[in-house]
């Protein structure tokens, strides 16, 4: 079972991350939490609608009970855009409003939804490489790992609950 604080944590990066659904006028098809593997998620057959964002805690101090001890924990930003054009176009756009804005505008757009907000440890990137979908399609996944100072993030009001 989930650490409530870190479930919290998580709902708080996908409302700030909502402007960018197409139902809100952005262009994502899919944002939600997952908490489990990427190509797990996939091999099982879920359907995940490119372009889109998953979010999850991939670790952080945790108590033998695993709840959270505090301090920083990592969220990772899974960032996924798949188009019949090629890599390029997965990480440049596919030029077209339909064909998604390639990863490197969905980082862009996360970075700018996120920075200012109180996770003050910071962002990084780092790069996978592609994932097979389908016989004929492949995706671009960027993580986006986050580091969420839980302390701090409290004492600015960025959640509400209690460590």
């Amino acid at each position: 079972m989930a650490t409530p604080i870190l479930v919290e944590v998580e709902d708080k990066i996908l409302e700030l991350l909502g402007p960018l659904q197409k139902a809100e006028g952005g262009y994502l098809l899919t944002l939600r939490a997952n908490d489990r593997d990427l190509d797990v998620l996939l091999e099982q057959g879920e359907v995940v609608q490119f372009p889109a964002i998953i979010v999850q805690w991939i670790g952080g101090p945790l108590d033998e009970r695993g709840r959270s001890t505090g301090g920083s924990q990592r969220f990772g930003i899974i960032l996924a855009d798949a188009n019949r054009r090629g890599a390029e176009a997965q990480r440049r756009g596919g030029g077209v409003v339909s064909e998604g804005p390639g990863t490197f505008q969905m980082a862009e757009d996360v970075h700018e939804k996120l920075r200012h907000q109180c996770l003050t440890a910071g962002s990084t990137w780092s790069w996978t490489g592609y994932e097979e979908v389908g016989s004929d399609r492949r995706m671009t996944v960027v993580l986006m790992t986050l580091e969420v100072d839980l302390q701090e993030a409290l004492h600015c009001g960025f959640f509400s609950l209690e460590l």
